[in-house]
């Protein structure tokens, strides 16, 4: 049975999955502005240790699904009996991995003693295990539904905002901004669960979850590879550093996440999409949106990581207050990623994952997070959260390494670094000259950032108008096209 299903616009796709990211990360970052100043390095340490070992358990609940998922749907969903089957399928696998997932955490809790000195705490974020089952954003992806996505995590996130707010006055409060942060994501896996019944019915008829199994493994393996290295460091950090070191690390790397969100937002779009296009063998259209999809990566990467790392000083002082000022160095060490990571993700999700290059994704991770826990070793115990931000760097670097070597010049039939890319770094050394020329002139911090933000951003989009670059030309007419009188662009991917 077709669906008759109309293909969404990645043009509009991206903006919602961009404003989604952004939501994703502000939500930690405006509470970790408001807490920490409450709280404290060493408080808010102690909930972003135990969030970090909850990550891993959360990890094998989620089994790979989340990416697996997005890919299936996206094959299935022009026909209501393989949709249903397909998410009926993935959706008993993920319930079974959960209630594992859940078993473990549980017996964990009980017999360390790290963990039972802080009970209460670990049962709050342990929530959001259970909750997995009931996340089926991968059902919305699939379906490139990315507008129900954002409108509902604004919703959900501006509530735990509420929350935040009312209940966390003092030190004392860290289980109320807990309770808040697992709020945010048991309550979207709440109302996802109520709209994916209207897109899907679950069924046992004709079903083979089987043979999702050995996939689904497979790019498990490598995501749990990733997250030793996402989550090692702050658990590291906390068993032989302390609470106030894990604060620093973790106050520093909200900042490279939020410009992480956006570099990597047009990759999430388009993981269904090109999956879709290789599914029907268009490779013509796969070549274009990939290649497109480079040129913006650094068209965004280079200049922010430029303008993040002149001004870490200011952003650390307007998100922490000066009882951060330990994490501004750590924060200048960790910046390379945002670049690292949009290349990395887009050879490994949207070159090698459509082509079905799960083991190569797993090889890299592995070595990565080899990489990553010899670095931890010997770097924590003498430059503590610095040390880990090095030990970051170094994993994310190889993971990108071997994904070239292993795999991307396989599939990649197009430059990678052109006369596009060097615009971008050019124009975005000519923008770092102002920011900086700002950070001296202007000392009062909220304002040194606006007018950064401003001339440098207005610098950057400049010089590539001047080069005729078909990019900062969308973004204009963009613009132009939502100012009073302007006609919609209506022209996509």
């Amino acid at each position: 049975m077709n669906l008759g299903y109309k293909i969404p616009s990645v043009k509009k796709n991206y903006v919602y999955n961009s404003l989604q990211s952004v939501v994703n990360v502000l939500y930690p970052l405006v509470s970790f502005a408001y807490v920490s100043r409450i709280l404290g390095p060493d408080m808010f340490g102690k909930v972003a240790f135990a969030s970090s070992f909850a990550g891993y358990f959360m990890l094998l609940a989620c089994l790979g699904i989340p990416l697996y998922g997005a890919r299936e749907i996206a094959k299935a969903r022009a026909n209501r009996e393989n949709l249903n089957a397909v998410f009926s399928e993935l959706f008993i696998i993920n319930g079974c991995s959960t209630l594992l997932s859940a078993l473990l955490y549980a017996i964990t809790l009980v017999s360390v003693p790290r963990i039972r000195c802080d009970l209460p705490l670990f049962c709050i974020v342990g929530v959001n295990i259970v909750a997995n089952t009931f996340t089926i954003e991968w059902l919305f992806q699939g379906y490139e539904n990315y507008r129900n996505i954002t409108l509902r995590s604004i919703t959900i996130k501006g509530a735990a905002l509420v929350l935040l707010f009312a209940f966390v006055k003092t030190r004392s409060d860290y289980l109320w901004y807990a309770a808040a942060s697992v709020f945010s994501t048991a309550g979207a896996a709440a109302v996802g669960m109520v709209q994916g019944a209207r897109r899907v019915k679950f069924t046992l008829a004709g079903i083979a979850p089987l043979r999702h199994v050995r996939p689904v493994l497979t790019l498990f393996s490598s995501t749990l590879m990733v997250s030793i290295y996402l989550y090692l460091d702050s658990m590291m950090l906390g068993f032989w550093a302390g609470d106030k070191f894990v604060g620093f690390y973790n106050a520093a790397l909200r900042v490279d996440r939020i410009a992480v969100g956006l570099i990597t937002a047009m990759g999430m779009v388009l993981i269904p999409r090109i999956s879709y296009y290789l599914e029907n063998n268009m490779i013509a259209d796969y070549r274009r949106v990939a290649e497109k999809s480079l040129c913006f990566i650094f068209f965004i990467g280079f200049p922010l990581v430029t303008a993040l790392f002149l001004l870490a000083p200011q952003v650390m002082a307007v998100l922490a207050g000066k009882g951060f000022a330990e994490s501004v160095l750590t924060m200048r060490i960790a910046m390379p990623i945002l670049l690292i990571i949009g290349i990395s993700n887009f050879v490994g999700l949207q070159i090698l994952f459509p082509h079905g290059g799960e083991k190569i994704l797993f090889q890299a991770t592995f070595v990565a997070a080899v990489i990553d826990i010899c670095v931890n070793l010997w770097l924590i115990p003498l430059y503590q959260h610095n040390g880990a931000a090095v030990a970051t760097v170094c994993a994310e670097t190889t993971t990108l390494a071997f994904f070239i070597i292993l795999g991307g010049k396989r599939y990649l039939a197009f430059r990678f670094f052109g006369r596009r890319s060097l615009a971008y770094l050019c124009a975005s050394a000519v923008m770092g000259l102002v920011v900086w020329i700002v950070t001296l002139a202007v000392r009062n911090n909220l304002a040194a950032l606006f007018v950064a933000a401003v001339a440098g951003g207005g610098i950057y989009i400049g010089i590539l108008l001047c080069l005729k670059d078909s990019l900062a030309a969308e973004i204009l007419v963009l613009v132009r096209a939502r100012l009073p009188g302007g006609a919609f662009y209506k022209r996509d991917l």
